[in-house]
């Protein structure tokens, strides 16, 4: 799928008047889909906590 300018400037313009400033787009069909895919749009002055999962082999 190629992201259209339409597409990223609307996700982008909802992510302005959401409450965390940021909004995503999924590009897969159904949420049973075996990889899921989304766009994510994060305005300035958006706050993004570290995630920390000190029980996980992820890294």
């Amino acid at each position: 799928m190629l992201l259209i300018q339409r597409v990223i400037d609307t996700v982008s313009s909802n992510a302005k008047f959401s409450l965390w400033l940021r909004m995503n787009f999924n590009l897969h069909t159904s949420f049973g889909d075996m990889v899921q895919r989304m766009f994510n749009a994060l305005e300035p002055e958006t706050k993004v906590p570290i995630a920390r999962y000190p029980y996980s082999n992820e890294t």
